[in-house]
């Protein structure tokens, strides 16, 4: 389906802001070799470390390397020419909309557990239309509980946000707009997984993840609108396993097999699954060859779906060096040719990604 998103651009005018630091640092362990679970090796979008030489007012942000809390309050005042989204041609309404947005960020790592945490709350009060004021929330946690070291751990995460819910009508960037297209949209997972050495056969991994998705409009101006009808909560269950040759052998190989159901509250379920064996021979320092092997699920033109009852194939090769790595492969599937093409260049101060997918009928490419 194809529709048109009208957008507005809104002058934004932030006349004063508060922010209240606190830094909690823990000592690192001198006698004990710890390191972060494999799910939070690092902290996405953080300073991991060197916050010593920020710039002087700039507060270092937690994360797995560098544990903290910051809390703070932000006060400012938004002003928008087109409060609804109305279309060109139709009356537009302006407003000034006064926001107060208090926030935590937090980062914990310890011997058996990591996690960051990170909460907004965002109040709207609008100057023109008072009985639109709003709350929106924002989280991002996540975790991961060390179990049995080394083998048995437990990966966890929580989202809470706003979502445009249709993309056929008129949607702003900003939760403030009074568009009647936006709804919460939480998401929860929980990821047992099993880690274990097979020393010159390889490495295995054995992950169970459960997730869940639920939506609401709670605290969401919607004038009489509901726009969740017919959008069910999803409950979603995947199995993942997969056995690695070790690193640096002249022949490589993997064997995985993924399989994953999503299950709606209502409508109909869909089951995916896949089964791969891949294969490489390093014939240079810098060049790699590339190929895989397996069956993946078919989806037929009557809705139904056979198991594992499509094959498919890719071949390519792996080039590197010290600042390059280029990747090519060219295969089929079961509704026509694949091909990935991919590119990283690492520069001191440049670090250059390119990636190209295409995978008829649809074809992606990001850079």
């Amino acid at each position: 389906m194809k529709g048109k998103r009208r957008c507005t651009l809104s002058a934004l005018s932030v006349l004063s802001s508060i922010v209240l630091g606190s830094w909690v640092t823990r000592a690192e362990a001198q006698d004990l070799n710890l390191q972060a679970p494999p799910a939070l090796n690092s902290a996405p979008g953080g300073l991991a470390s060197g916050s010593e030489n920020l710039p002087a007012g700039v507060i270092p942000q937690p994360g797995i390397d560098s544990p903290g809390v910051v809390m703070g309050v932000t006060l400012g005042e938004l002003y928008t020419d087109n409060l609804t989204l109305a279309a060109r041609g139709t009356p537009k309404q302006t407003d000034w909309i006064t926001e107060i947005q208090p926030f935590i960020k937090s980062a914990y790592r310890g011997p058996r557990f990591s996690g960051l945490f990170d909460y907004t709350l965002t109040g709207y009060l609008y100057k023109g239309q008072s009985r639109h004021n709003q709350l929106a929330q924002n989280l991002d946690a996540q975790g991961t509980l060390t179990i049995v070291p080394q083998h048995f751990f437990l990966d966890g995460s929580a989202l809470y946000g706003r979502e445009v819910i249709n993309q056929q009508l008129p949607a702003g960037s900003g939760t403030f707009f009074l568009d009647n297209n936006l709804a919460n949209v939480a998401v929860g997972m929980l990821s047992p997984y099993w880690l274990q050495d097979l020393g010159n056969v390889g490495n295995m991994t054995l992950r169970y993840t459960r997730g869940r998705v639920v939506y609401n409009d709670r605290g969401i101006s919607t004038a009489g609108r509901n726009l969740l009808n017919g959008i069910p909560d999803v409950t979603s269950n995947a199995v993942q396993f997969s056995v690695v040759s070790p690193k640096y052998q002249t022949w490589g190989w993997n064997f995985g097999y993924s399989e994953q159901q999503i299950v709606p509250d209502f409508g109909q379920s869909m089951q995916f699954a896949m089964a791969k064996l891949g294969a490489s021979l390093q014939v240079s320092n810098n060049t790699r060859l590339l190929a895989d092997v397996g069956k993946e699920n078919k989806f037929l033109p009557n809705g139904t779906v056979q198991q594992l009852g499509a094959p498919f194939w890719d071949a390519g090769f792996d080039w590197s060096n010290t600042l390059n790595n280029f990747r090519l492969l060219v295969g089929h599937r079961f509704f026509g040719r694949s091909f990935q093409l991919s590119w990283t260049h690492q520069a001191a101060l440049l670090t250059t990604d390119l990636s190209y997918v295409e995978q008829p009928p649809a074809t992606t490419s990001s850079c």
